[in-house]
């Protein structure tokens, strides 16, 4: 039940943004009572509110994405702001407004990024786009996007190539806060994200704090937390797969034998959409990753003849000396005359059942 009544919550989480703003009208007077509209352009969802007597309004919670916000009042032009993206956190929309008939509309195109006013942190935020764009191996969003923030740095132990050991203004690796829709996804066995990375077509966006972070970026200075997709009214759908296979690899050098075998994939997709238009939306995704490898190695055997106790080949370049002949400092006696061969007495019968185990395993091997 309180998983279900949490959507409700009117306080502001990481994987959300806030909108607030102050309306007043071409002489500067404040406006209250202006009706605010705020519309989600992928979903249709509309969140409605208005000004207070001081011309203040703030809209928290509002999931992140493309957003048309438009403010009317009697006597006043109606006012259309389109373009609008909502990035976790919050975002300031100051606007004035034109003494007019209501009937009258005025629609402006927000083409850049409004100046975050509202905190004194300092973030990166990579949506979607960049996300897919970037040059990702394995899947792992991290270990690419990381080498992009500000303050990013090396020496004394620290991780200028980014990745998990990732650290910015001096502080040191494996310190960050890896987390996900604004909960912790730092694996405190090694403290770093570890396994828990989400699908890259899953990813809505990533905002990274890297200092002055508020109460939500946890308790590192360098916070990353990953905001996921949702359905919206039209479908939407991908299929990905990252491949290692020795078909691309070269042989090694001190390989004069046939390749190491690899097999290394990771391949899955994604799938949203409506269930109710306007209201209600799934999305899905699904990645698995089955790897097989193997690796050739050398090694000495014992052969037949060994295996059987005689080990009077040449080759083996070691006498067989009789345990029992000297204890301490004293010289030994070469078992059996010298003969390097063991009578099947002198044979351990737990060490030749062991050896004949271990041979036919060998064999199969091979």
């Amino acid at each position: 039940m309180a998983t279900l009544f949490v959507p409700f919550a009117r306080g502001q989480n990481a994987n959300t943004g806030e909108v607030k703003g102050l309306l007043t009208d071409t002489s500067g007077a404040v406006l209250a009572d202006v009706a605010i509209t705020i519309t989600n352009v992928q979903t249709g969802i509309v969140t409605n509110t208005k000004t207070n007597a001081n011309g203040l309004f703030d809209a928290p919670s509002i999931p992140t994405g493309e957003y048309t916000i438009t403010f009317s009042k009697a006597g006043f032009k109606e006012l259309v702001r389109k373009g609008l993206f909502i990035e976790s956190g919050t975002t300031a929309v100051d606007t004035t407004l034109q003494v007019g008939d209501v009937t009258e509309k005025i629609e402006v195109i927000i083409e850049a990024p409004l100046l975050q006013t509202e905190t004194s942190d300092q973030y990166v935020n990579f949506d979607t786009k960049e996300v897919l764009n970037a040059p990702i191996v394995g899947g792992i969003w991290f270990s690419e996007l990381t080498k992009m923030l500000p303050g990013v740095g090396g020496g004394g132990g620290r991780d200028a190539s980014g990745g998990e050991g990732v650290a910015v203004n001096g502080t040191q690796s494996y310190t960050a806060n890896f987390q996900i829709e604004g909960s912790s996804a730092t694996d405190p066995r090694d403290l770093n994200a570890s396994n828990n990375y989400v699908p890259i077509d899953a990813i809505g966006e990533v905002n990274v704090s890297t200092a002055n972070g508020g109460a939500h970026t946890g308790n590192g200075l360098l916070s990353l937390n990953v905001n996921l997709k949702s359905g919206t009214n039209n479908w939407h759908g991908s299929l990905f797969e990252f491949v290692q296979n020795d078909i691309f690899n070269a042989r090694s050098f001190f390989n004069s034998g046939q390749k190491a075998p690899q097999r290394w994939n990771e391949f899955g997709g994604s799938v949203g959409g409506p269930i109710i238009k306007n209201k209600l939306f799934f999305y899905f995704t699904y990645q698995r990753n089955p790897v097989g490898g193997g690796g050739f190695y050398q090694t000495t055997v014992p052969t037949d003849a060994m295996r059987n106790g005689d080990f009077s080949d040449p080759s083996f370049h070691a006498t067989v000396y009789d345990s029992n002949s000297c204890s301490g400092t004293c010289g030994r006696t070469p078992l059996n005359g010298g003969t390097n061969v063991l009578l099947p007495s002198q044979i351990d019968p737990v060490a030749a059942a062991y050896i004949k185990t271990s041979s036919r395993r060998f064999r199969m091997r091979k």
